[in-house]
């Protein structure tokens, strides 16, 4: 028993005498001293190594130079180097959400007790091992129970969560981490993440009838309209744009924020360019274009009312506050009426769909600007088989015709 109240355990080797502490109650000291004799007991394992594991402030204090980063060190890092890494703020926060996550779900499995963001934020990299992917998984695969399904969805879901944290490590992301020591088994680790064999889940087209009110009614953004109470609702130019992009143009949010006018090239097939601007960085450095149905580019010719950018107003309504009222009238029409997903996302999805019916899945790939074929197949494209709903992009819906509102808004 330690002077300190607290139970010391002292080993002996080559001579030397070396001292690890021990809890202060005594059964928890005993399971403690086991564990350190066990690690001993192996050939490969020496003491610096038992002292680096359970005496990690002595093994700092004799070497301070292999002093592993801590988690929150890592997550300021990135956190700072987002904007030079392209990443919106969303994807930023999903990557450093999810290396907190597998620490706080694989610790609390392990221990019993769900550890708080800030004791995470002080532990070290060195903690990311393989043992810690374990107990994130079985504790991930033990909440969905017998459910096969459950399991193979719990599964995927861990799956998102280790590209996620892979996310964070790329080439481009460490050159901003130069002044971090990181683990040197880190890449193995990571490299040995996610489930080999987990059952795909692709992407499947939202009912007939979701689509046909998705599309035959953005009339509405676009000029206004009567609810079921009789109340009048004004025209979202903004909306029924971000609803064009999206849709007929297969944009992500971020894209469709950021579209400016000079990505439109004219011609007897119309293009629409993601090129990279000063206030904004295409997706994996890479530009493409999709081509555009003449109807949807006379659309913008006429709605647009900015010189530059094809929505109007602020960066805040651009890239979030459009997306919130779009995001409720997508849903008030069936669209992403499942739990996580993400209705504008949507509207990709079906546009994605439409290429790979009409044009091949090649075409597809290159027009959603995917990295490979599969990523399309998997969960952007599905057949659309019946071939009426394909003159939703190949006809000019007919209230392209009208030029004045609908409903007039008058102030009393």
């Amino acid at each position: 028993m330690h002077v300190a109240a607290r139970y010391t355990m002292r080993v002996v080797r080559n001579g030397r005498q070396h001292y690890f502490p021990l809890p202060s109650i005594r059964r928890n000291a005993e399971r403690l001293a086991d564990e350190i004799s066990r690690f001993l007991d192996s050939p490969t394992m020496t003491v610096e190594e038992a002292i680096k594991r359970f005496n990690p402030s002595k093994w700092e204090r004799a070497n301070p130079a292999t002093k592993s980063a801590s988690v929150g060190d890592l997550i300021a890092a990135h956190q700072a180097a987002e904007k030079a890494l392209a990443l919106d703020g969303r994807t930023g926060a999903s990557y450093r959400n999810s290396l907190l996550v597998l620490f706080r779900q694989g610790l609390g499995f392990r221990h019993g007790k769900i550890p708080s963001v800030e004791s995470v934020n002080r532990l070290g990299l060195d903690e990311l091992t393989p043992r810690l992917v374990s107990d994130f998984k079985l504790g991930r695969v033990e909440r969905a129970g017998t459910d096969k399904s459950d399991v193979e969805t719990k599964k995927r879901s861990a799956n998102a969560v280790f590209r996620s944290i892979r996310g964070l490590f790329t080439i481009d992301a460490r050159e901003h981490y130069a002044h971090l020591e990181l683990p040197e088994a880190l890449d193995k680790t990571l490299e040995g993440m996610s489930y080999r064999r987990v059952e795909k889940k692709k992407y499947r087209l939202p009912p007939t009838a979701v689509i046909e009110r998705v599309f035959g009614d953005a009339w509405q953004l676009r000029d206004g309209f009567i609810d079921g109470d009789g109340v009048a609702m004004a025209p979202d130019r903004n909306a029924y744009l971000a609803w064009l992009l999206a849709a007929h143009a297969g944009l992500r949010k971020k894209e469709v924020g950021h579209a400016v006018r000079e990505w439109i090239e004219r011609g007897t097939t119309p293009r629409l360019w993601v090129r990279s601007t000063p206030e904004f960085i295409a997706k994996g450095k890479d530009e493409g274009f999709a081509e555009i149905e003449t109807w949807v580019l006379a659309e913008i010719d006429a709605l647009a009312e900015s010189p530059s950018t094809i929505l109007t107003g602020t960066a805040t309504e651009r890239t979030e506050d459009v997306f919130a009222r779009l995001n409720s009238w997508l849903k008030a029409r069936g669209l992403a009426a499942n739990k996580g997903e993400k209705a504008a996302h949507g509207l990709r999805a079906l546009c994605g769909s439409y290429w790979a019916t009409t044009k091949g899945i090649f075409t597809a790939q290159k027009f959603l600007r995917h990295k490979t074929v599969d990523v399309t197949n998997d969960h952007y494209a599905d057949v659309i088989l019946d071939k009426n709903l394909r003159r939703f992009w190949d006809t000019p819906p007919t209230w392209t015709t009208r030029v004045a509102p609908a409903v007039e808004i008058v102030n009393l």
